[in-house]
């Protein structure tokens, strides 16, 4: 298991990589601006990048499946919101890579399960710049999700994951699971469930599930970078 960490403040992108260096499981996704920025390398990410490679750290660039700003997109029902279209999605994912160099991989936010031709939308972006690929509905997704060659499906980001329950998919393919358990005083019981299941890729934050929770790093951060 890996310790997922959002990074979307420099802020707090010395933390993460001193928690690397000393040999903390760092799998850290690198949001300079919702995306790789509208017009241009967003300044001081591209030094923090290369520090949190440096650091030992896997990292993967953020791309919002979903379109927040009005701009035309793919209507997703009931939402009263749009998807990028693919090539839109592809053009950041170049961006990215011509501002800040070649990642690991990606982390796909906003993976809605009613989106219509999610899942063969979401296999073409999977090839298109093969790697390591995490996906976030957030909350369970039909296993269907599993064809598409995304390597991690975060199917838990909100409050009181000690007590859940897996899916019956997710329980038998624990190595394609991710949880971000909201909420958490301590680290420690979200963290124990997470070991018993086997999941591959975890975090936890003290923040609710709102943008608090990417805005710092919980309290516990160092401890827990330790621990998984």
């Amino acid at each position: 298991m890996k310790l997922l960490v959002p990074v979307y403040d420099l802020s707090y992108a010395n933390a993460v990589r001193a928690a690397a260096q000393a040999g903390g499981h760092i799998v850290a996704i690198a949001n300079p601006d919702s995306g790789p920025g509208r017009s241009g390398a967003v300044a001081g990410w591209k030094t923090a990048i290369k520090n949190l490679r440096n650091a030992g750290a896997q990292v993967l660039y953020y791309v919002d499946l979903v379109q927040w700003d009005g701009d035309q997109g793919i209507s997703v029902p009931g939402s009263g919101k749009k998807e990028k279209a693919e090539p839109t999605l592809k053009a950041e994912m170049d961006a990215y890579i011509s501002r800040y160099g070649v990642p690991v991989g990606w982390f796909f936010d906003d993976l809605w399960d009613h989106t219509p031709g999610r899942a063969s939308r979401l296999k073409k972006l999977v090839e298109y710049k093969p790697g390591l690929t995490v996906a976030n509905p957030g909350a369970g997704v039909s296993e269907l999700y599993l064809a598409t060659g995304v390597n991690v499906l975060v199917t838990w980001e909100t409050k009181n994951y000690p007590t859940s329950q897996p899916a019956a998919w997710e329980a038998a393919n624990p190595s394609r699971v991710g949880a971000m358990a909201m909420k958490q005083n301590a680290f420690g019981p979200a963290h124990n469930v997470a070991k018993q299941r086997n999941i591959s890729l975890f975090y936890a934050t003290n923040a609710t599930d709102d943008g608090q929770a990417y805005d710092q790093l919980p309290p516990y951060f160092a401890q827990m970078a330790a621990a998984v």
